[in-house]
């Protein structure tokens, strides 16, 4: 497994803080709120072999609102 640390739902409700990517400041600019965790390996991760994630095996890059970028 993996533990997660630092989940939040909207990473800039407290005011911007540090340099943003250039997609955090577009979105930003659109007022979407932008989803940010820390995943760390567990002992269980680290020994244990994994290959391609049947579920996002076709996923797309997509923008906050699930559309496709132009």
């Amino acid at each position: 497994g993996w533990e997660l640390h630092n989940v939040t739902n909207d990473l800039h409700a407290n005011g911007v803080s540090g340099v943003m990517t250039d997609y955090e400041a577009k979105f930003h600019a659109q007022g979407v709120s932008i989803n940010r965790l820390v995943a760390v390996k567990t002992e269980q991760t680290k020994t244990t072999a994994s290959g391609q994630v049947s579920r996002l095996r076709d996923a797309a890059l997509s923008d906050a609102r699930g559309k496709a970028e132009d």
